[in-house]
């Protein structure tokens, strides 16, 4: 693995993220430059927790409220949108029950009620897991209530929106995509889960038990890191979540070592206690055997959240993808095989081939041609390639890709 390198803005940004799991104050001694504080504010941005940096750092003697004042504004909407986000789905969430479903209610507002500020924490959807023969009736409540499907309806999840609160509910019919060859078996874990209510506010939810949640926050980051990677807010979900409830370490430690996610999950905790300060009951014997913890750390800042994340590491996930999977079939991936993909995901791009299967070798010659011609693509590709490396070795170093 290549030295880690980090920035003074990175090293900030961890402390004040660190104190604001906390809801406490920095002490710098030392007042910034303003480009300093626009570069930190940038890094909050980038990461989607612009609000409880700004919450942070702003009581300082010497925090410059003017020239930051666009900040501070973002960070005002952001916290009064998530409220109204919150209230909407809220309400939804109490239609779908009145009509006699009991949608099962993962991650979000679950996880932002374990945080000192739970509007500081930013989440843009909201996530229920329904029985197929809930969908129609779901959908109904939803589609009634100003909500908009913006996915497909044969995905295994189906994307809602509502437009005034810009709320985003994810209807899932399985947790996983089954037919993924990298992470298609985690839905197995969660077949005939126990089932609890937990009261928010003035409002009851059905989720799942507290082992099981923490488990499907894992799978859910595993399933992240795979791809191009996890941000630190999915990191935290987890050990905040870990620390707010009752988990049987034994049966997820179990579990977490059948899908080779173990020493992930160490050094998902080691980097809780050794960065951010976050101590769990997350057994010791366990905790020593993490490795790699700077280096997913880096991973994960250098990821940020989705929308932030570079065309060229979204598109080194081809190379990760191939990696696991082609590991858990006891083969070598390719990186020219990754970069150049199956016919179905050349469907995705080039809709010729969905209709004339015939065309499959121009559609072959246009992806190749296009790297070869656009200097642009060219350094692109070069960066994707390495990226790719990079993270296949450290998926190798922390046990999810076995080296044989």
């Amino acid at each position: 693995m290549p030295d880690i390198k980090w920035s003074k803005t990175e090293l900030r940004f961890l402390e004040a993220f660190r104190l604001s799991l906390k809801n406490e104050t920095v002490f710098w001694k030392y007042g910034l430059k303003e480009s300093e504080w626009s570069a930190l504010m940038k890094e909050a941005q980038k990461n989607l927790v612009l609000p409880m940096i700004y919450e942070t750092v702003y009581p300082l003697e010497r925090f410059p409220l003017e020239t930051m004042a666009s900040f501070k504004q973002s960070a005002i909407e952001q916290v009064l949108t998530q409220i109204q986000r919150e209230n909407t789905f809220r309400s939804v969430y109490s239609l779908i029950l009145h009509e006699g479903c009991k949608p099962i209610v993962l991650k979000g507002i679950i996880c932002r009620h374990t945080y000192p500020l739970p509007d500081h924490r930013q989440s843009w959807d909201e996530d229920i897991w329904i029985q197929k023969e809930e969908f129609e009736i779901c959908d109904k409540v939803l589609v009634s209530n100003g909500f908009k499907r913006i996915s497909p309806m044969e995905d295994h999840e189906i994307v809602y929106k509502e437009q005034k609160s810009q709320l985003i509910i994810e209807v899932h019919t399985s947790l996983f995509p089954q037919e993924s060859k990298a992470y298609g078996s985690l839905n197995g874990y969660f077949k005939d889960v126990e089932i609890k209510k937990i009261q928010i506010e003035d409002t009851e939810y059905y989720t799942l038990n507290d082992t099981d949640h923490l488990f499907y926050l894992i799978c859910h980051m595993y399933k992240h890191f795979l791809h191009f990677g996890a941000g630190i807010r999915q990191l935290t979900d987890i050990l905040m979540y870990a620390k707010a409830y009752k988990v049987d370490w034994e049966r997820l430690w179990k579990q977490c070592k059948e899908i080779h996610a173990d020493l992930f999950v160490a050094a998902l905790f080691s980097i809780g206690r050794k960065y951010l300060d976050m101590e769990t009951t997350f057994p010791e014997e366990w905790m020593k055997q993490a490795r790699e913890e700077e280096a997913l750390l880096k991973d994960i800042l250098d990821a940020g959240m989705q929308a932030q994340t570079s065309s060229a590491r979204i598109h080194s996930a081809t190379m990760t993808l191939n990696a696991v999977e082609k590991g858990k079939q006891g083969k070598k991936s390719s990186v020219w095989k990754s970069l150049f993909p199956s016919v179905e995901s050349l469907k995705s791009r080039y809709k010729y081939v969905d209709k004339r299967m015939y065309l499959l070798p121009i559609a072959w010659a246009h992806r190749i041609v296009y790297y070869l011609v656009n200097q642009k693509s060219k350094k692109s590709l070069k960066k994707t390639i390495q990226i790719g490396k990079n993270r296949i070795e450290l998926l190798k170093r922390i046990g999810i890709i076995e080296v044989k």
